[in-house]
């Protein structure tokens, strides 16, 4: 991803914070989806030139920022594997899809631009992935999230 270009930079600056950082791996990992789901919120709730935009902008970012230190936090830590990785990835994967289910689908040229930008980007001669609306609207990320809860 886009992202992998500046790891090392963001190591560098995350390492000395990550040292004292007061969550294991995993609690920063949940610390990031629960930011992720604030972000969500604040996005369904938002209108145009709202204070919560701003507000979930902030989240958003403070969701990345968790989500790079958690891995650092491991290897610093010597508590890295293979399954805390996939763990750690399918939160962040959950993250992103209540982060654009949350409100992000709300916004209609999303669905005109971004597939035209995305071949760019698609590692095949040509990509038949549609972008759709969600069907519940902006609660879909709610549905999704409360489905994952065993009773």
């Amino acid at each position: 991803m886009v992202a992998d270009n500046f790891r090392e930079i963001g190591t560098r600056l995350l390492t000395p914070l990550a040292r004292n950082f007061p969550l294991d791996p995993m609690g920063i990992s949940l610390l990031s989806l629960a930011t992720a789901i604030g972000a969500g919120y604040c996005f369904s709730q938002a209108e145009a030139g709202s204070v919560l935009l701003l507000f979930a902008a902030g989240l958003v970012f403070l969701t990345a920022l968790l989500g790079s230190r958690d891995g650092i936090v491991a290897r610093i830590r010597d508590l890295a594997s293979k399954q805390g990785d996939l763990v750690d990835h399918t939160l962040d994967r959950v993250a992103d899809v209540i982060i654009l289910g949350g409100g992000l689908s709300n916004v209609g040229r999303l669905y005109e631009n971004v597939p035209a930008l995305w071949s760019d980007w698609v590692f095949s001669e040509c990509s038949q992935t549609r972008l759709l609306a969600n069907v519940h609207g902006d609660s879909s990320g709610v549905r999704g999230a409360a489905w994952l809860w065993d009773e």
